[in-house]
């Protein structure tokens, strides 16, 4: 094994040049091919290309004719009857709408339907038609004008149809009516129509109308030569080509250019012979074929010719196949211009023919970085072409060279091991799988996988069975089918097995019945395999071929060719069938055999033989559908450089110019551009050089549709979305008469990479579409297989290069998701698969079991919830989804339970209850069939502990709970399918025993000291606790224990006053709690004796001072009298107030004593009251009588006697 040998340089290129360099050749010119025949005669017909690349053909003059249609299949090569015309057409024109539809306008309005093959009358028409012109507006619309009227005559009307309201509006007239004239829409929009016949006269005069003024005009200028029955063609640069004609008196060979820049006409070269009822086809090279026509009348031109708007000037295209005028050309997506029908031979009004205007070309590329046969060349995205395996002299290479399409430029990507004949597939993940193949001379089972993202190998699952020379091929599910080759014991095997990507694995398949090596194995539209050919197990050579069914995993024998075969190859053409094309015999000697195998009948043919005999050639299916064979050799060593290209709808081998070098066993590969890259292989030297094959299918770049886009996407409309430019250019490829419509719609075609298979796309009338924005049809994607594709669009007979893109299969199965259990709720995760499937994983499905139960997630996603699941037990499954649609469910993930929400409901038998008396619990558990214990529990403490549910009820009874209030709460442990739960708090009230307090006491009323005993009788059916004494709220004695229903509080310490005594019974749990009636303890002051006495005379005149004395005498206890004394008279008259007691006495001196109202003088009684104190008890004393003298009737003498202070004078 080798790493990357250096780049070969100097005089070894050169040696290797001088060596493998042949002779020049040129290619084959063009000519004319016989197509096959029309089923009914036509001449006057029209004719258009259907955006699925069929053709259709409608009407004519023959009566046979005048009412029917022809479809021209390009995938079988043949015309089939279509659906019959809604009334008889001649003259009429066929217009391919940007809905898909045909629009035929003549006597009539009829309306094709190619999805439906039906006709259907549209709106109404305003003028009857013949000889007229339809021309498709940017707009999309068709403007119809001029032609004959439905019983002769020229018309001048202008007729609007509008597709996508299915409307005709009649929209003015030309300024000159006319018929047999010509109009195209030029780059500007406008419409310039010119010549044609008018007022019984052959017209020069031409008008433009311009569809944004809705204005018609004559001018500018007019023809040089007046014409009609002539061509007019929009060229390339966007100006107009007229030629042909007649000019009333003869038919013409001149031809003329208008400039639409400067409004002039010019003469340009004239043509080589007169023609009038001719075709003119714009080429994709930007020239104009002119075929057939009439030189004169009634004579028909056998010839063709091209102009060259380049030069100006015309050059021969060779003989027509039959001769023709009057004739419908169509310029099919290939790029070939169909013939079909006319007049002028017995021939020309059933036939059709094919004039192919290709020319292809080879030329140097670059230097290759190394030199190895064996080498496999793949498409590795993005833009990049992987050349891996190979090697020299049994020297394997490691290292695997890189080619960027886009720069030419060179990059290598390290393998995980070398090998040769071996295979590599791209697969829909983008990445390239090279498996199996030898190493060192002994087959390998190692596998790899190259991404071109990362420019990195690394290695895959091995194979199941070590092979060489074996073959793979990706099926429509994405996975890879290897069968057969070499096995480790050098013979052929039989062996097949099954590669799956998002797996990384290899699974067995059904074995061939018979081994095979070296064999050739196709992908059929159908999606079965076709392998034919190779040796068998005992090394000879094989002609025998089977079909391997991947839906049923079985191998069919089916015909043999008839010629044994190995190496050759095997090309899937356009309509289904299987070209297989040279190969070496058993005495390895190079065949020129040919064979066609038809998946329909499971039958093979003989095609035509190749012009040289080949073995390790190489072919490739071009974009137009035919079949590229390069190199190989036709004896027993050096190489080729002979091209040869074949035509599958003639079954005939053209010769193209040479390789550049002698090449065999080399790779070639179809790329975007529609070139072929032919790489490495062996001449008389080691090659060196890598050639770009040109095939010539598009010659002018600048007219090329281009895509920036190209997306598959799945369901409902548009399945194949694209942007571009140059999808709708203004030009179309036909004459400017309206009989042979060439569309400028575009066509996009697939071609998948793996086995070549094509399909055309057409629009999507329910989308937007327009010179940029393309959407496709769904239907016509129908069981197309999944797989990298490359994607162009064909507008005018030319391709434009490819963008690759992958038809998705659906992504492959994920590993089986873990899943987690919860209230009626499941938690479910996954991982995303290996593989996606060829386009990004949009989401996940999944799927929960039993039930039908589904839940999705947006991608990135890797967790779905559950909610709101039955109680039960669940496995789930997951499905990635991506455009192709939800891949395989998983395997089932661990089973996990969803239980129901438990809930419990607590009831009391008795509530409240009474102290001693059971009280009964129930709890009620609702939920999905709940089994388990319930416990119990009285204010945290448990009562009754894991009680089993009997038809979802536990009970607990109980006598135990105090009196009092208790929180009962009762606890489902739950079971598998349920939650464990809690009750609500339940609040049980247990009546304790009823209890009376009674009290009494020792002394009430008592003395202020005395000692007073409390006595509380308690009487209850249990007899237990304590008794608290309070006078008021104020404790007296508290927790005093009771003793046979009887507690006492003794109090010495009352004060005086009136108590309001109770005795408070707690309750000892057993008995209830009372408190007695409140007693009323009267403790009375301690008594005392009040005196009042004067030191005055007792006889005295009024308002004289007089001074009273108290004195206040208390028991021992009582100690000495505080408080107050009040003096008064018995008059009522206070003489002193609170006079406070000081030892016990109280002097009061007044002047207020007077003699009673209305006496000279009287006697007058006065009193000492004691207010009492805290403790001694208040009083009054005895009267103390005074005289009080009027002061009038008193003699006073001065100092009579002597004066007593606070007395009055005597």
């Amino acid at each position: 094994m080798r790493a990357r040998p250096p780049v070969i340089t100097g005089v070894r290129i050169l040696l290797c040049l001088l060596s493998s360099l042949g002779p020049a050749a040129s290619a084959a010119a063009a000519d004319f091919r016989r197509g096959p025949d029309l089923a009914a005669a036509r001449s006057s017909h029209a004719a258009a290309l259907l955006q699925d690349g069929r053709v259709l053909v409608a009407g004519g003059s023959a009566a046979a004719a005048a009412w029917t249609t022809e479809l021209y299949d390009p995938v079988q090569h043949r015309w089939q009857s279509g659906p019959a015309l809604g009334q008889a057409e001649a003259a009429a024109t066929l217009t391919t709408l940007q809905t898909g539809k045909v629009l035929l306008v003549g006597q009539g309005r009829q309306l094709f339907d190619p999805l439906t093959s039906t006709w259907s009358a549209p709106a109404a028409a305003v003028t009857p038609h013949r000889r007229h012109t339809a021309t498709v507006l940017a707009t999309g619309q068709v403007l119809v004008a001029g032609g004959e009227g439905r019983f002769g005559g020229e018309t001048d009307a202008l007729e609007w149809y509008d597709p996508v309201n299915d409307s005709a509006t009649y929209w003015g007239r030309l300024n000159q009516a006319r018929s047999s004239h010509a109009a195209v829409r030029l780059n500007s929009g406008k419409v310039l129509f010119a010549g044609g016949r008018g007022s019984g006269a052959t017209l020069a005069s031409v008008e433009v109308f311009d569809p944004q003024l809705n204005y018609t005009e004559l001018g500018p200028g007019s023809l040089l030569a007046a014409r009609s029955g002539f061509s007019l063609t929009l060229l390339p640069g966007g100006k107009v080509l007229a030629a042909g004609g007649n000019d009333g008196m003869a038919n013409l060979a001149s031809a003329e250019i208008y400039d639409p820049a400067s409004g002039t006409w010019q003469w340009a070269g004239g043509m080589s012979v007169p023609r009038s009822g001719h075709a003119a086809t714009l080429l994709p090279d930007g020239r104009v074929l002119v075929s057939g026509g009439e030189t004169a009348p009634g004579t028909a031109a056998a010839t063709a010719e091209i102009y060259d708007p380049a030069s100006g000037g015309w050059s021969s295209a060779g003989s027509l196949a039959v001769v023709r005028a009057g004739h419908a050309a169509v310029l099919l997506p290939s790029g070939s211009v169909m013939l079909a029908g006319g007049t002028g031979s017995a021939a020309a009004a059933t036939s059709s023919e094919w004039f192919d205007p290709a020319v292809p070309l080879a030329r140097f590329d670059s230097l290759l970085q190394s030199l190895r046969t064996g080498a496999v060349a793949t498409w590795l995205p993005p833009g990049k072409v992987l050349f891996g395996g190979g090697g020299m002299n049994n020297d394997y290479n490691t290292f695997a060279d890189v080619f960027d399409t886009a720069t030419s430029g060179w990059s290598g990507i390290n393998l995980v091991a070398g090998r040769t004949r071996h295979t590599q597939t791209l697969l829909g993940n983008g990445k390239v799988l090279l498996a199996g193949g030898l190493y060192f001379g002994t087959p390998t089972a190692h596998s790899e996988l190259v991404s071109g993202q990362t420019s990195s190998s690394t290695a895959a699952a091995p194979m199941l069975t070590a092979r060489a020379a074996h073959t793979a091929s990706l099926l429509a599910d994405g996975s890879v089918l290897a069968v057969g080759g070499y096995g480790s014991d050098g013979a052929a095997i039989a062996a097949a097995e099954r590669y799956r990507p998002g797996l990384n694995s290899w699974t067995a398949c059904a074995a061939l019945n018979t081994p095979r090596a070296d064999h050739t194995a196709t992908l059929l539209d159908d999606g079965r395999v076709l392998v034919s050919g190779g040796r068998d197990a005992a090394g000879q050579v094989l002609d025998s071929a089977e079909l391997y069914d991947p839906a049923t995993d079985l191998w069919t024998t089916v015909a043999a060719t008839g010629a044994a075969r190995q190496r050759a190859t095997a090309t899937l053409l356009r309509s289904g069938a299987v070209l297989v094309t040279g190969g070496s015999d058993g005495a390895d000697l190079p065949l020129a055999r040919v064979d066609l195998f038809d998946p329909r009948t499971s039958t093979w043919r003989r095609g035509a033989d190749l012009a040289l005999p080949r073995v390790l050639h190489s072919a490739t299916l071009l974009p137009s559908g035919q079949v590229l064979v390069a190199g190989g050799r036709s004896g027993p060593g050096g190489g080729l450089r002979e091209v040869e290209i074949y035509s599958p709808e003639f079954d005939r081998w053209t010769p193209a110019p040479l390789l550049t070098v002698l090449r065999a066993g080399h790779s070639a590969l179809l790329l975007p551009s529609g070139d072929v890259l032919i790489a490495f292989g062996y001449g008389n030297n080691w090659v060196p050089l890598l050639e770009r094959y040109d095939p010539g299918l598009a010659p002018d770049p600048a007219r090329q549709p281009r895509l920036y886009s190209a997306d598959l996407l799945a369901g409902s409309h548009g399945t194949l979305r694209a942007t571009g430019s140059g999808l709708r250019p203004a030009a179309t490829a036909d004459s400017g008469s309206g009989a042979g419509a060439a569309s400028n719609l575009p066509l996009l075609q697939l071609q998948r990479i793996d086995n070549g298979q094509m399909r055309f796309i057409a629009a999507d009338a329910a989308l937007p579409f327009s010179d940029s924005l393309f959407a496709g049809r769904p239907r016509d994607f129908a069981n197309f297989p999944a797989g990298p594709l490359l994607v162009r669009a064909w507008v005018n007979g030319i391709p434009g290069a490819a963008l690759q893109t992958t038809q998705a299969s659906v992504p492959a199965a994920t590993a089986p998701p873990q899943a987690g259990g919860g209230v009626r709720r499941a938690t479910v995760t996954f991982v995303p698969p290996n593989d996606d499937g060829g386009a990004p994983i949009s989401g996940y499905r999944v799927s929960a079991v039993p039930g039908a139960a589904l839940r999705t997630c947006l991608a990135p996603c890797s967790t779905v919830d559950f909610e709101d699941l039955s109680p039960g037990t669940y496995t789930f499954t997951v499905s990635a989804v991506n455009l192709a649609g939800a891949a395989a469910p998983s395997a089932p993930s661990n089973s996990v339970v969803a239980q129901a929400r438990a809930t419990v409901t607590l009831g009391s038998g008795e509530n409240p209850g009474a102290y001693g008396s059971p009280v009964t619990f129930t709890a009620s558990v609702a939920g999905e069939a709940p089994g388990g214990t319930v416990t119990f529990r009285a204010d945290g403490t448990v009562l009754c502990a894991d009680v089993a549910l009997a038809a979802a009820i536990a009970t607990c009874s109980t006598d135990a709970l105090a009196g009092g209030l208790h929180a009962i709460v009762a606890s489902y442990a739950g079971d598998a399918g349920n939650t464990a739960a809690e009750s609500a708090t339940l609040y049980q009230q247990i009546d304790t025993a009823a209890s009376q307090a009674a009290l009494s006491s020792s002394a009430n009323p008592s003395r202020y000291g005395d000692s007073v005993v409390l006595t509380a009788t308690i009487t209850a059916r249990w007899l237990d606790g304590h008794v608290d004494f309070h006078d008021g709220a104020t404790p007296l004695c508290l927790q005093v224990a009771l003793s046979s229903g009887i507690a006492r509080c003794s109090v010495n310490d009352f004060v005086v006053g009136t108590h309001a005594i109770t005795a408070r019974y707690g309750g000892d749990g057993d008995t209830g709690a009372s408190v007695s009636f409140a007693l009323a303890q009267q403790v009375l002051a301690l008594p005392t004796t009040t005196s009042v006495a004067t030191p005055c005379g007792r006889a005295f005149s009024a308002n004289q001072p007089f001074t009273l004395q108290a004195t206040i005498t208390a028991t021992p206890l009582g100690g000495t009298p505080a408080g107050q004394v009040d003096f008064v008279a018995d008059s009522g008259a206070t003489l002193c107030t609170a006079v406070p007691l000081v030892g016990g006495a109280a002097n009061c001196t007044t002047t207020a004593l007077a003699a009673p109202a209305g006496q000279g003088q009287g006697v007058v009684a006065i009193r000492a009251r004691y207010s009492g104190d805290a403790i001694n008890a208040g009083g009054s004393s005895p009267d103390l009588t005074v005289t009080v003298l009027d002061p009038a009737d008193v003699l006073l003498r001065s100092g009579l006697e002597a004066a007593v202070p606070g007395c009055p004078a005597r």
